[in-house]
């Protein structure tokens, strides 16, 4: 107590014993992940709990002072769920992007210039790296083979155009190595990067308050937004939930239906050479 904030379970949707069993010691449902695991050769989706000491959310938050309309509703779960305090200024920032507003010759740089690293270690985890050391920008990620899938994705970009090549070499990984499931966990301040990963068929997948550390601020903790892709249909016929899951579930079905303009990016395999990906 006093040293660790929060602390979470991913835990299978082929049944909910252990969502109920992590229910009873506080962890609730913050986000689905569909699509994210195999179990026993067959595809599974998980679901996402978390559970807070008090002070996490008290004193070690930090606020959001805007938020996209597409995270709107979720944010709202969040606040009712976690009785959060109301945002009286909180504003709404709608975002279109388009084509012209990213800067292609900044993007060509990046697919250009710069590296993605993969280094696999001895139990077949795949530490990915995206460094550009003209900007300072930087994106890593793990590949889990057996599942996969890529995940725990951290990143720090000057710009969207740096992040949109970031992407690209992300994504040219995933098309050569046949990934099936992405998850970005997004601070929720970094509207332009929802946005941009909107564009890119990412999907809502939750809202996790104090989550992701703060860069401007020490020991203090933003709201994420959970942003998936996945390569298939989700299965959720057979998904078993707790009722807080399936009101979760109903939500992200309402919100996938809300058309996103996507953003067309250049045709990475007339860039990317096969120099560019380094697996060691």
């Amino acid at each position: 107590m006093g040293r660790i904030d929060k602390w979470y379970i991913e835990a299978r949707t082929a049944h909910n014993k252990v969502q109920y069993i992590s229910r009873l010691a506080g962890c609730k449902t913050q986000a689905l992940l569909l699509n994210k695991d195999y179990f026993l050769g067959k595809k599974e989706s998980d679901c996402l709990q978390v559970a807070y000491w008090d002070h996490a959310l008290e004193s070690r938050r930090v606020i959001p002072k805007s938020i996209l309309p597409e995270i709107l509703p979720f944010y709202y779960r969040a606040q009712q769920m976690h009785n959060l305090p109301h945002m009286k200024r909180l504003e709404m920032t709608p975002i279109k992007f388009e084509t012209e507003d990213l800067d292609y010759h900044e993007t060509f740089r990046i697919l250009t210039k710069v590296k993605l690293s993969a280094t696999r270690d001895k139990y077949g985890y795949v530490s990915l790296s995206i460094k550009d050391p003209h900007t300072g920008s930087f994106l890593t990620a793990l590949h889990t083979e057996s599942v996969k899938n890529i995940e725990k994705i951290k990143y720090h970009c000057t710009d969207v155009s740096v992040l949109a090549g970031f992407y690209l070499l992300l994504k040219n990984y995933s098309l050569r190595q046949k990934v099936e499931y992405v998850e970005w966990q997004v601070p929720v301040s970094d509207v332009v990067a929802c946005k941009f990963l909107f564009g890119q068929n990412f999907t809502i997948m939750g809202y996790i308050p104090a989550w992701i550390p703060s860069w401007e601020r020490v020991l203090m903790f933003e709201d994420a937004v959970v942003l998936t892709w996945t390569s298939g249909d989700s299965e959720i016929e057979n998904i078993k939930l707790l009722p807080e899951g399936e009101d979760l579930l109903n939500l992200i079905s309402m919100n996938h239906d809300i058309s996103q303009n996507p953003l067309i990016l250049p045709e990475i395999e007339q860039i990317i050479t096969p120099t560019q990906i380094e697996i060691i």
